[in-house]
């Protein structure tokens, strides 16, 4: 569990785990250089149950990818759970993890993700991980997961149990070196890729739209999913090739993702400085797009607007409402 100024609602996500009905884990808190009553919070804790116990970092990271490795490479367990600190689980959560992964031989299985507030399901499925939920398909080697991950997320892949072996695997990558925001989840793609085997349960992991968070609050971070759009180009091209439906999925995602950095800029109204950075980040994002690739795949009128550049930013935003509607 890697925090970083999570007083808020470390508590909450601690107690779930206190609250297990499987009772044989180690919870490992890495405290990514928290400046509130983090520190205090979680040394009540490791005081009061010996599976519990911290990591400080003196300096905080930017992003989650470097304590939660830093956490798991600490792990004296053959299995990890990545649990974030402003999210719940429910109180069987472990053992039917565990359960489906022994019954699937899967190094990694996936809870459901459902909203804390609304108790919705916040990743609507494709259909071979809905299959997967239902167990009517008992695993997919992690590979043929990765497409479910692009141009929007149809399968969750936040939580779960997952063999620290695989992790390993990956710990050497440059993206475990990756220390923004978001950078997590360029890991995920590598951690599917190398995976034997994954599946899907109906076991509930309860997600916090925190509004403080790095990826929502107004911020020049806010744009650093780019650099994850950017990476994500390399990294199918790399493994499926150019001609694989992966490596679509990725330039159609950067091209939505360029659309909607625009959208951004005029939702928060950066100040100039904030503003050129992020039309620097956009406009070697943009190069990127293969517009040859994605003609008639994405929206025409979006399509001409980024290719020629005709509207600036807040007109691309009244147009992505008006196609909304």
């Amino acid at each position: 569990m890697p925090v970083h100024n999570g007083a808020d609602y470390l508590n909450d996500a601690i107690d779930s785990v206190l609250n297990q009905t499987f009772p044989d884990w180690e919870l490992i808190i890495v405290d990514d250089g928290s400046t509130d009553q983090t520190p205090e919070i979680i040394q009540d804790y490791c005081s009061s149950d010996f599976r519990i116990r911290s990591i400080r970092r003196d300096r905080a990271s930017g992003g989650a990818n470097i304590p939660r490795l830093e956490g798991i490479a600490a792990a004296r367990g053959e299995l990890i759970a990545p649990l974030d600190a402003d999210d719940v689980v429910m109180p069987d959560y472990l053992g039917s993890l565990l359960s489906r992964m022994k019954s699937s031989g899967a190094e990694i299985v996936y809870p459901i993700m459902v909203d804390l507030e609304s108790e919705k399901r916040v990743i609507t499925y494709s259909h071979e991980m809905q299959e997967l939920a239902d167990g009517k398909i008992s695993s997919l080697p992690g590979k043929s997961c990765v497409k479910h991950t692009l141009d929007g997320w149809r399968m969750g892949c936040n939580g779960g149990v997952i063999k620290k072996e695989a992790y390993e695997r990956v710990m050497q990558h440059p993206y475990a070196r990756l220390t923004y925001s978001c950078a997590d989840e360029l890991l995920t793609r590598a951690l599917l890729l190398e995976a034997k085997g994954v599946t899907v349960t109906d076991t509930k992991y309860l997600y916090r739209r925190n509004p403080e968070s790095v990826t929502r609050r107004k911020s020049i971070d806010i744009f650093n999913y780019l650099r994850n759009n950017r990476e994500l180009l390399k990294f199918t091209d790399r493994n499926f090739g150019q001609s694989s439906e992966e490596y679509l999925l990725a330039q159609k995602q950067n091209f939505h993702g360029v659309a909607d950095a625009y959208t951004l800029i005029a939702i928060y109204g950066f100040s100039q400085h904030d503003r050129a950075k992020a039309f620097e980040m956009i406009d070697s994002t943009r190069k990127l797009i293969d517009f040859h690739l994605l003609k008639g795949r994405v929206s025409r009128h979006l399509y001409r607007i980024l290719k020629w550049r005709w509207l600036p930013a807040l007109s691309i935003f009244r147009l992505r409402h008006f196609l909304k509607s």
